[in-house]
């Protein structure tokens, strides 16, 4: 996420903020094959001033535990970039169904 707000880095906040429905169908555009799991407003803490940053994710068993960041644009609802996450956060994210047993069921769970 760092590389990704980079450019941004000290510009000051935008004062107007464009269309959040906009924002969301141009992440859908971007990213066709997900959809929709969360968006981060600007500001918060999984985005910039500057950004929605919506968060994808697929619609398998296996895509639906990764996520993938779209960077919107906050003034003008267009892409910024998006990105796959790094390989380590991949595997902390389809591993965390092992802690939880989600994948053996009770079995797993007792082991």
């Amino acid at each position: 996420m760092a590389d990704m707000l980079a450019p941004y880095k000290g510009l000051p906040a935008p004062s107007n903020f464009g269309s959040l429905e906009q924002s969301l169908v141009t992440a859908r555009k971007a990213v066709p094959d997900m959809h929709v799991s969360f968006v981060a407003f600007p500001g918060s803490l999984f985005s910039s001033p500057h950004h929605y940053t919506v968060f994808m994710k697929g619609s398998t068993p296996l895509t639906s535990r990764l996520l993938k960041p779209a960077l919107i644009d906050a003034q003008t609802s267009k892409l910024t970039d998006s990105r796959d996450m790094p390989w380590y956060v991949k595997t902390l994210l389809l591993s965390q169904p092992l802690h939880f047993g989600d994948y053996g069921g009770l079995p797993l769970k007792i082991l």
